[in-house]
Order: structure tokens, then C-alpha cells, then sequence
């Protein structure tokens, strides 16, 4: 039942209700007495008070006391409250409708109450729902197992699921990561909640959103967990920007990093809040040292002319205090107290329209103001040629009709430029008036046959004389067609004229002595031809000539040096032998170099390499030679030098050899140190080498000979040498552009220092080292396939050499005597590589490839010249002969092997290093020697100075230490016992 709501309302139903109870006790129960009249006013008043509440329930109570009381004896005439029990059933009826009242007002309340927060929970679901329908973002609610119990469209659209197909079902399902998202959903209930977790959402259709998940648990009014409220914030475009800015900013540090310009980031304090690595070695500081500084303290603080710089008058500040671009040209100062002339721009930066600072660029500019006052100098010096060569030019604006003179022609019309007005017109007036018509109609069919033109014509002079003058003149034209400008020179050429004319009178009698100088010089040109082709042959053939003997006897030598059964007595011999092919071998590559050089052939090849590389090469190569004589080899640790340079490497590589070579031949004690560095201040930039040795020293007298062909000092003598190395040194250090020089004292050793052009490069355009296995090839790797090797020879020693160097590896060998021998074996038994000397009787090597190449399978096979041969044309010559690749005799064991890995692609097993190899490895010293037993050191001088070998080696058997008797024994082997004495003496 309705409420009943209003005051008079519920006043009006007690009135009605009393009434309605008094009626009924006036007439039909009247008859009942008092005690069940109040009874029969009970209900009312209970109705009135549960329906009316506690006011209208004490109204109905006091009027059923008012009705009993005086009403109802005006109707019947009789008192109602005949005897004092009348008065307690009253007083009953009051007091019980009080608490009737009261009762029911406190029901009515609390009904009113509870009905109230129904509609309030209704009212607050009801918002509750609307603000989560109306939030972008998924929201749902888990339950403690995982399971979803309520969701909003959001969730619906980003998984494609509706609220039936979600509700009930794992929430983990929907996430790429299923068991991220459950370790999040547990660390939500071990803290109470969880913010921006990062997962991704699936939709059934496949498509992913980057969502952060936020989540926190709910309770029940006794603090129970019933689950988890979680909101998923859509992040996609957010990271995709994130990641756009991210990229933004690569892009940014990349540009700046990659920039030639210096650029920096100043704020409005002028302090530097970020620098580039072009600024950085522009200005030789480190990026600590800038950032956060001062930069118009650090490297800006003078003006150009040399006076300081006032921080308020600084117009690289100026770009943040005015809030203007500025440009300029100024003065930068490096870290090292050198300066340099930049051009910078100076830009604002600004954040929300402050400014908050400004960027400045800059770039050194020596080199143009290098090249401005080389202009103002080739300016001057156009100027001083055409006078001194009394040659003019002029230049004609044919669109404005402007005619300029330079002023040479002012000169040679003996004008003053002051009180003259210059024209075509007032040209013509110069020229004689016998050449004008020809000058003008010269110059008009080259305007229209656009055919530059070359004439000869007179000029007259004010008072008469004449000039012979030869002009020349080009007209430039427009994309129209129309002509622009023309260009032109006049050139006095009285002198040559009068001198023709004076020759020309000469010219019949001394023709004939003419005609026969021209004759002694043709024949001293052949002659001097024929004498250069001679050496080129003598020299070609010799080359041949010896380097196929040194071929056998380095080959033969080098076989017979690894037999382990050999005796000590020959292995000596054979060490001697093969030492003494290594010299000739020296001495004809030097004398080969020189004459190279002396005819023009040597060229400097220029390519990116490792200078680093070469220099750990040279240094591991020359430290045996160190090693033998007793000596230390050091390149200076403090050494600075780019890594990557563009040269010729092989050049650099012999000068590195020959200085540091000629360094140890000449030192007796000490050592030899190599040092690196880079030139200041220069452009372009210039590599130093320095080589220093403790050796004997050159007197001052003598310093400049030794780089003169075949001399050898005094003290030189004894030395072997061809005297050659040091002139060849002098010579490919100056086909590289560079120069050397020496410094040196007797008794104090010697300094040379190289200096050479230098032009850096990334180490990505330099080609990387091939991969060199270590130790001697042993034989072929399993798995190999069977090849078949053909060998083209016609001396019998190298044909046994290279049959040997196959066999001894597993190939199989076939030789021929000479060229068409070497076809007819590859026709009927189909090698697989042919070893193809050059030079050979009946048929020469290029012919027989020729001839192979046009065969059936001819162009399968590899061909492999082996030549003598150290000239690039030659070599070229065999390449174009269709041979792929070559072998300079005499050749290296490795080099035969390499040749045939890059042919053929066949894989070697090597052996590996030797203990006597090893011990090589170890430079003696005298604290090494300063451990043994001073009776011991005693036994081993005295054995070494006797010349003992059974008494030596019993010496060095009572060493203790393996490594150090390894080491002996390689030196005394090697019959090295001034380096062991050495060592002995200083320990």
C-alpha cells in the first residue's frame, strides 16, 4: 500500500477514522459499556498511527478521548465516566496509544528509510552503470577466480565480444600474454591494486591494442575480497606516438651526429646544453667539458682583429636576447689556445613562444679564407701576367650593352681609364681604320654562326704608331638562343711580329741547319728509345733468368728444412742456403725497384686500407730480426694515428720494412722504436712516422748521401747490401706525395721521420682482411673431391718443385715440357688447374692459354700464371690473355696453397706450431737468465765461448725452468750466442 505523505492528509484520516469509530460506539455499540468503547477505538488509533505516524496517532488518541469524554453524552445524555475505573480505562486507552503512536512512528520511519535507500542503491546503480557505459576505456569486474562478472561496451568493442560471451569467462584469454596478465591479476591482490601494467588486447578478429591495465580489489562490508575492478587505457596511438617521438629524436641525434657542421644548444644563460662530435673536433673538447659551461668563455671571448669580446656585445647571444636569426662571421678558439675563423648562424629556440635559448651552427672556414686570398692573389697575379705578357681581356653585356676592359687593354691603347668612356664604338675607333670593316664583320658572323674567331688586325696610336694586336673572342648565348655576353682577349703582338719579320729574314739560311738539328735529334730521340727499350728487355729477361733458379733453390731449400730426420750439420747448410736465395732475392727485387723507378713505371695505387693493421704486421715481421740480434723493437704506446686512411698500402708497407730494417742492421745494442702521429694544424692533414734507433749514427756530412744510389758509408762496409734501400725509400715516400729526412749523431744513433699525406676514410669502405690459417698445410681437409693439376714447365727443376708441392697434399700431377704439349694434355685428360709458366720454348705460355680458352671446356679450367715477372704491365698482360690469376717467382709454399683455396675452394689441415717455433717467440732477457745459479750462468759463458756444442748443450740441459731452456736452445741452435752472452753480461 502507497504511503500516505502529508501532514493534513494523514490529520484528516485520524479525524475519519475516530469518527468513523465513534459512530459506531454512539449507535450500535453503545450498549457494550466504557472499557469496550476504548477497545473499539484501539484499531483506529493503531490504523491512524501506523499510516499517519506518531503525531496523527496522538491526535486520533486524544480525539477519541474528547469524542468519549464530551460528545458522546451530548448524544445519549448520559456521563461516559460514570466511576473511577472509567478513569483507568482512559488513562489505559491514552497511554497505550502513545506507545501505539510511538511504535508505529518508529516503524514508519525505518520503512521510510529502508524504502529511501532503496531508491538512493537504485539511483546510484542506475549512475553507476552510466558512468561506466559512458567511460571510453574497458571496464570490468573479475571475480576472485579469474572469471569476468560484469563488463561495459568498451570491453565488448576491443575484444568483439558481447556481455553474454564475456561474463563467466577467463579474463587472461582476451591478452596476447596470457600469463603476464595473470601475474598481474595476482600481484593486484597481493597489493590491493596495480597501475599502467603494460599488456596487449586481442579482438576475435585478430587485431592487437596496447592497453595499460589498472586494477584494484573490492570488499564486502566485512573486508572480504569479492574481486577485482579493472580498467584497461587504450595506449596505441600513445606508444605509436612515443614511439614516433623516439624515432624523432634517433633522427635527430643521428642528423646532429652525422652533420660536418659544429653544432650546440646554448639557453638564455649562454650556458651549452648540448654539442655534436663535429663541434667537438672542431673545438678539440671533450663533451663534459662543454656541457653546462660558459660557452662564450670556452671559445668565444675574442673578436677577429685580436680584442676581447664583451659577453654583452656577443652576436651569437644575440639570437635569444633579441629574438632574431643572426649570421656573421667570427673567431672560434680551441681547446689547445689555437684559433680559427668560423661562419655561424645563430637561431632562437622556443618553448610554448618563449624563448628558452637558441642553436647555433658553425663551420671552420680556413679553407675558404684560404681560397679568398688565394683569389685576391690570382687576382693580382691575372693582373701582373697580362701585363708582363701584354695580354688583355674584355668582357661585353650584350643584353645592358656594358663593355669592360682589364687593364692591360687600357695599356696597350694608351688611354687613361679616368677621362675615358668605354664602348664597342669607341673600340673600333682604336683599330686602324684599314682592319675596322674586317673586325666588325669578324665579330658579327661569330654572333651568328656562333663560332668563336681568332683575327689578327692593327691598332693606331694617337700619334701614328701602330700595334699589332691578335684577339680572340666567344660569345655565350642564352636558352633563347640569343646571345648574352661575348668574352674576349687582345694580346700585343708588335714584338713577335717585328721579331717574325726579323726571323723571316734568317729563315732561308738557316733552314738547312734547321732541317739538320731536327734530323740529330730524331736520331739521339731513337736512339735514346732504342737504349730504353734494350734495358726494359735486359731487364725483363734477367728477371726471368734468376728468379727461376731462386725459384728451385728457395723451393728445394724450404722442402728439404722441414724433413725432421735431417741432420743438424745439413739442416745448418741448408739454412745457410736458404738465407743466402732470401738476399739475392733482396738485392735483384732492389735493383728491379730502382730501375723501375729510373724509367717511370712505378705508380702509386691509392686505396682505403688499415694503417693499424699494417703496422702490427710490419712490427710482428720485424721483431724476429730483433729477436736475432739481441734487440727490442717498440712502437710508441703513445702513438696516435687514424686507422683508416686512403694510400698505397704496399709503398708504405716497403718503407716501414726498409727503415726499420736498415734500423737494426745498424744497431749493435739498444733497440729501434717506432713512433706515429699526426701533424698539427695543417691541411690536409699529414701522417708522421718516426724511426728511432740506438745505432752507430751518420756524421752531418753524411746524412744526405746515404740516399744516394749504391753508397755505403765507411762505417757501412762490412754490411751487406746493394745500397739501394734507402734511395728507394727516398723515392716511393716521394711518389706518395711526401718527403724524409734524418737526424742523426755519431755514437747516438739516427731519427728518420717520414711525413705524408693522409686522407681519412670510414672503416666500412676498407676491405677486410682475408682469413690466413696458422701453420704449414699438411695435406688436404676429408671430404675433399679429386682434382687434377696440370703443370706447364720448362725448366725440370721447377716442374719437380710444384709436383712435389701437389703430391706431397694428395692432387693429382701431370706435367708438360712447353705450351702445345701443355694443349694437347688438356684436351685428352681435362685438368682441373693449370700451372702455366710464361716464358717457355715451342709455344709460350699466353699463346697456349689462348689456345685452351677456345677449346671445349676451355673456359671451365683455371689458369694460373707462375712468371717471373714484377712489372704491371706484364701482369696485366697475362691477365688479358685469359689466365685468372698469377704466381711471382720465386713463390712462397703459401702462396701456391692460397692461390689454389681461392681457385678451386679446397680446405687444407695444417700442423700446428712447434716448440721450436714457440720458443722463436720469446725474446731473451737478463732478468730471464738473472734466476739461474751464478755457477750455472758461469758454466753456460764459458761453454758459449769455448764454442763447445756437446759442452753448450750439456750447459743448458741443467736449466730448470722448460720455457727458458726452450728458449737456449733455439738461440744456440740457431748458433745465436752473442744474444745469450749479451744477456748473461748484463744479468
Amino acid at each position: 500500500m502507497m504511503q500516505l505523505r502529508g501532514l493534513w492528509a494523514r490529520y484528516f484520516v485520524a479525524i475519519f477514522i475516530v469518527a468513523f469509530a465513534a459512530a459506531l460506539r454512539v449507535w450500535p455499540l453503545q450498549a457494550l459499556g466504557s472499557t469496550l468503547t476504548w477497545l473499539t477505538f484501539y484499531p483506529a488509533v493503531m490504523v491512524v498511527a501506523v499510516y499517519g505516524g506518531l503525531y496523527a496517532g496522538l491526535l486520533a488518541t486524544a480525539l477519541a478521548c474528547l469524542t468519549a469524554t464530551f460528545l458522546w453524552p451530548m448524544l445519549v445524555a448520559q456521563p461516559f465516566i460514570k466511576n473511577p475505573a472509567d478513569w483507568l480505562g482512559m488513562s489505559v486507552f491514552i497511554l497505550t496509544g502513545c506507545m501505539i503512536s510511538a511504535v508505529a512512528e518508529a516503524m514508519r520511519r525505518a520503512q521510510t528509510r529502508a524504502l529511501r535507500a532503496q531508491e538512493q542503491l537504485r539511483a546510484a546503480s542506475l549512475y553507476t552503470r552510466s558512468l561506466i557505459e559512458a567511460s571510453l576505456d574497458p571496464l570490468v569486474t573479475i571475480s576472485a577466480a579469474g572469471k569476468i562478472t560484469d563488463a561495459n561496451q568498451a570491453a565488448e568493442k576491443v575484444t568483439g565480444c558481447g556481455l553474454s560471451e564475456l561474463i563467466a569467462t577467463d579474463f587472461s584469454d582476451y591478452f596476447t600474454e596470457p600469463d603476464k596478465a595473470r601475474a598481474g591479476y595476482m600481484q593486484v591482490f597481493a597489493q590491493g591494486f596495480v597501475t599502467d601494467y603494460p599488456l596487449a588486447l586481442r579482438h576475435r578478429d585478430g587485431h592487437i591494442t596496447d592497453v595499460l591495465y589498472n586494477a584494484s580489489v573490492y570488499r564486502d562490508e566485512t573486508g572480504r575480497v569479492l574481486g577485482v575492478f579493472a580498467a584497461a587505457r587504450d595506449v596505441t596511438e600513445r606508444k605509436r606516438a612515443a614511439q614516433e617521438l623516439a624515432q624523432l629524436s634517433l633522427q635527430n641525434r643521428l642528423i646532429l651526429n652525422s652533420a660536418g657542421e659544429g653544432i650546440y644548444g646554448l639557453d638564455i644563460d649562454g650556458l651549452c646544453t648540448f654539442v655534436n662530435p663535429a663541434a667537438l673536433q672542431l673545438l678539440g673538447f671533450r663533451a663534459d667539458e662543454l656541457t653546462g659551461q660558459h660557452s662564450h668563455f670556452m671559445f668565444h671571448h675574442t673578436k677577429p682583429d685580436g680584442s676581447p669580446y664583451p659577453e654583452e656585445e656577443c652576436p651569437v647571444q644575440a639570437a635569444y636576447k633579441q629574438g632574431e636569426i643572426h649570421r656573421g662571421i667570427d673567431l672560434y678558439w680551441r681547446k689547445n689556445g689555437g684559433s680559427f675563423p668560423v661562419e655561424f648562424v645563430s637561431t632562437p629556440m622556443l618553448s610554448d613562444g618563449k624563448i628558452t635559448g637558441a642553436v647555433v651552427a658553425f663551420r671552420d672556414i680556413t679553407e675558404q679564407k684560404l681560397a679568398e686570398e688565394q683569389l685576391l692573389r690570382s687576382k693580382h697575379s691575372l693582373a701582373e701576367a697580362q701585363r708582363i705578357a701584354h695580354l688583355g681581356s674584355w668582357e661585353l653585356d650584350l643584353v645592358k650593352n656594358v663593355l669592360t676592359w682589364s687593364d692591360e687593354i687600357y695599356r696597350m691603347l694608351e688611354i687613361d681609364p679616368e677621362n675615358f668612356t668605354v664602348s664597342y664604338d669607341t673600340f673600333l675607333n682604336a683599330v686602324h681604320p684599314d682592319d675596322r670593316e674586317r673586325v666588325s664583320h669578324a665579330y658579327a658572323c661569330s654572333i651568328e654562326s656562333k663560332i668563336p674567331y681568332d683575327i689578327v688586325h692593327r691598332l693606331r696610336m694617337k700619334d701614328g704608331r701602330v700595334k699589332f694586336v691578335n684577339e680572340k673572342c666567344e660569345t655565350y648565348y642564352g636558352e633563347d638562343g640569343k646571345p648574352k655576353r661575348s668574352v674576349g682577349t687582345v694580346h700585343d703582338i708588335t714584338e713577335q711580329i717585328k721579331m717574325e719579320e726579323e726571323l723571316k729574314r734568317y729563315r732561308d739560311h738557316l733552314e738547312e741547319q734547321v732541317q739538320q738539328r731536327t734530323v740529330e735529334l730524331v736520331m739521339a730521340r731513337d736512339a735514346a728509345e732504342a737504349a730504353n727499350r734494350a734495358k726494359s728487355v735486359f731487364l725483363s729477361s734477367m728477371n726471368h733468368e734468376l728468379r727461376t733458379p731462386l725459384n728451385a733453390i728457395l723451393g728445394f731449400s724450404s722442402l728439404m728444412r722441414k724433413n725432421l730426420l735431417l741432420p743438424q750439420a745439413l739442416r745448418e747448410n741448408i739454412d745457410i742456403i736458404h738465407r743466402s736465395g732470401e738476399t739475392l732475392l733482396m738485392l735483384i727485387n732492389d735493383v728491379l725497384e730502382m730501375s723501375r723507378i729510373e724509367v717511370g713505371r712505378m705508380q702509386v695505387e691509392n686505396a682505403p686500407f688499415d694503417l693499424g693493421a699494417l703496422v702490427r704486421d710490419v712490427s710482428d715481421m720485424m721483431h724476429m730480426h730483433a729477436r736475432e740480434k739481441g734487440l727490442q723493437l717498440l712502437i710508441d704506446q703513445s702513438s696516435d694515428f687514424p686507422r683508416y686512411i686512403r694510400g698505397d698500402e704496399v709503398r708504405l708497407r716497403q718503407v716501414l720494412i726498409k727503415l726499420v730494417g736498415n734500423a737494426l742492421k745498424f744497431t749493435r745494442q739498444g733497440g729501434v722504436t717506432v713512433r706515429f702521429g699526426m701533424k698539427p694544424d695543417v691541411t690536409p692533414q699529414r701522417l708522421l712516422i718516426e724511426v728511432e734507433d740506438s745505432g752507430i749514427g751518420i756524421n752531418e756530412a753524411d746524412q744526405q748521401r746515404i740516399f744516394d744510389p749504391f753508397v755505403q758509408l765507411d762505417k757501412m762496409e762490412t754490411q751487406a747490401g746493394t745500397g739501394l734501400g734507402l734511395t728507394i725509400t727516398r723515392q716511393f715516400v716521394e711518389l706518395m706525395g711526401g718527403s724524409i729526412t734524418v737526424q742523426s749523431s755519431p755514437g747516438t744513433g739516427s731519427v728518420f721521420r717520414v711525413e705524408l699525406p693522409v686522407e681519412k676514410v670510414d672503416a666500412s669502405i676498407v676491405p677486410m682482411p682475408e682469413k690466413v690459417e696458422a701453420g704449414d698445410v699438411t695435406g688436404l681437409a676429408p671430404g675433399q673431391s679429386e682434382y687434377r693439376i696440370l703443370i706447364v714447365e720448362d725448366q725440370r727443376e721447377n716442374q719437380l718443385l710444384l709436383s712435389r708441392l701437389m703430391t706431397n697434399i694428395g692432387f693429382e700431377v701431370r706435367v708438360a715440357q712447353n705450351g702445345q704439349s701443355g694443349v694437347e694434355l688438356f684436351q685428352s685428360w681435362h685438368p682441373h688447374l693449370i700451372w702455366m709458366d710464361w716464358r717457355m720454348p715451342v709455344m709460350d705460355g699466353l699463346e697456349a692459354t689462348r689456345r685452351i680458352r677456345e677449346l671445349p671446356g676451355g673456359r671451365d679450367v683455371k689458369i694460373v700464371a707462375v712468371t717471373a715477372s714484377v712489372f704491371a704491365e706484364q701482369r696485366a698482360e697475362v691477365l688479358s690473355a685469359g689466365m685468372d690469376g698469377f704466381v711471382r717467382k720465386p713463390y712462397r709454399f703459401n702462396e701456391i696453397y692460397e692461390c689454389l683455396g681461392r681457385q678451386l675452394g679446397v680446405q687444407y689441415t695444417y700442423a700446428g706450431p712447434t716448440d721450436e717455433e714457440d720458443a722463436a717467440e720469446v725474446v731473451l732477457t737478463d732478468k730471464m737468465l738473472a734466476v739461474l745459479q751464478p755457477s750455472l750462468r758461469a758454466e753456460l759463458r764459458r761453454a758459449l765461448e769455448s764454442l763447445d756444442e756437446v759442452r753448450i748443450d750439456a750447459a743448458i740441459g741443467q736449466v730448470a725452468d722448460t720455457k727458458l731452456r726452450k728458449t737456449l736452445t733455439y738461440l744456440a741452435g740457431n748458433f745465436d750466442y752473442p744474444a745469450i752472452l749479451k744477456a748473461l753480461h748484463a744479468a
